[in-house]
């Protein structure tokens, strides 16, 4: 995979993270609304052909109405239907700008992690939880009242 497709592939990722969320804020009250202002740093990232491909092949197949209005130079997608406002996404003339950095590294990036550091985790982890009950002679629990 080429730079370019990294580029399309990790801003609508985030993308659909964000209209996800949409969805979810007016389905349920518990729900996070969308930080809408953190696309800003996507603009200009991709190229009109590339944003049209992905929207229609791989992040929402089955459509999307009213919710994504694309035009030759940008693409407008709803944030509040009621409220009537949306969320202009500029598209890249010819070559699309550097993806911003991002703030997770991938795997190969992460580093082992010590054997101490895992050791002293699965111990606190083993201790965790109310106290184990006493054994007797016989190697039953005590038990009071007997």
């Amino acid at each position: 995979m080429n730079a370019k497709s990294r580029c399309s592939v990790a801003f609508f990722f985030f993308w659909a993270a964000q209209a996800t969320q949409l969805l979810a804020a007016d389905i349920s009250p518990v729900g996070d609304k969308p930080r809408w202002p953190t696309l800003e740093r996507y603009q200009e990232t991709m190229t009109r052909d590339d944003f049209t491909r992905l929207l229609q092949n791989v992040y929402a197949t089955r459509g999307y109405d009213d919710l994504v209005q694309i035009g030759d130079d940008s693409a407008r997608i709803v944030e509040d239907a009621a409220a009537q406002t949306s969320f202009t996404f500029r598209f890249a003339k010819e070559t699309p700008r550097k993806l911003p950095a991002h703030y997770w590294r991938p795997i190969d990036k992460l580093g082992a992690a010590s054997t101490e550091a895992t050791a002293a985790w699965f111990e606190c982890r083993a201790r965790s939880g109310p106290p184990r009950r006493p054994l007797g002679q016989d190697g039953g629990a005590m038990v009071s009242g007997r």
